[in-house]
């Protein structure tokens, strides 16, 4: 089983990032709280609209009359903050570029009411070309923030590169470095996102070894477990490899989590590592939970 390393590839936004080119989460950079809470920094805001309009490209591209009616009122809302954003200390805006913040928001916001009005499947390239305009307003307001990119396969750890292209030590695509969507976990369990910042899951255990895994989009928004397999294996902390045992998870009532079970010899403090398939065309996604003690179910 090959886990993703972090590498997704965008499906239409080339006018931001071009083909080929990927992106990756990089820390914070988001008030901290429910999942629909406002970035607190400019970079994070249109960061967050970049993949937004992402969704609402893949909902057009194919079902044109897919509703993506969140995503344009979320996509309003950031546009609405970004004067705000850009005009706070430290914000990597220059001062010259900040003046012209709020005026291609406006302009973005314009192309978000007008998606608003189509919605029959017969205008589809009414929403592609109004999509085209959006992402030319896009590129312009992430033209003033320095971009990073560092290795897929994160074999010089943190080490960044200022422009796209190959790492010199594996030769692996050097992704984009992108602020990640934090929230705050909603079963009150360990919340952590896949490198590439397309997915966050959230583990919990409780004090009879139940083993629940929720799962989230990249915007935090839950997912029907569906046709989403896991898998993986857990081991009491501090234990030797010969102490790992497999954990098997199952959907659970109504597709909310994913649903296994951890012998009382496992119990927390312990690490559980969860192989996730999202079937969505990627490889396996790795992920790595700490549980440092059992969880209340809210």
């Amino acid at each position: 089983m090959n886990p993703q390393v972090g590498i997704v590839f965008l499906c239409l936004p080339y006018l931001v990032l071009g083909p080929g080119q990927g992106v990756e989460s990089r820390g914070s950079g988001v008030t901290v709280g429910q999942a629909s809470a406002i970035p607190g920094s400019y970079r994070a805001a249109v960061e967050e609209i970049e993949r937004r309009l992402r969704r609402i490209s893949e909902s057009v591209e194919s079902a044109p009359s897919s509703d993506v009616s969140h995503h344009v009122q979320r996509v309003i809302a950031l546009c609405q903050t970004l004067g705000g954003l850009a005009g706070k200390p430290g914000s990597e805006v220059p001062s010259d570029f900040t003046t012209r913040v709020p005026d291609l928001a406006a302009k973005l916001i314009a192309s978000m009411e007008s998606l608003k009005k189509t919605k029959s499947p017969d205008e589809s390239a009414t929403p592609k070309q109004t999509l085209a305009d959006a992402y030319s307003i896009l590129k312009t307001l992430l033209d003033p923030l320095p971009l990073s990119y560092r290795c897929a396969k994160r074999c010089e750890e943190e080490k960044t590169y200022p422009q796209s292209g190959k790492c010199a030590k594996c030769g692996s695509d050097l992704v984009r470095v992108v602020v990640a969507t934090v929230g705050k976990p909603r079963h009150g369990g360990i919340l952590v996102t896949t490198n590439d910042g397309w997915y966050s899951a959230e583990a919990t255990i409780s004090p009879t070894g139940e083993f629940r895994l929720y799962l989230y989009d990249d915007f935090l928004e839950p997912l029907t477990i569906g046709t989403i397999h896991a898998a993986g294996r857990a081991w009491k902390r501090g234990s030797g490899k010969e102490t790992r045992r497999p954990l098997t998870l199952v959907p659970g009532p109504a597709g909310a989590y994913l649903l296994g079970r951890v012998e009382a010899a496992m119990q927390p403090p312990m690490n559980a590592q969860i192989y996730v398939n999202f079937q969505d065309g990627k490889n396996p996604y790795a992920l790595d939970f700490q549980i440092d003690k059992n969880h209340e179910r809210p």
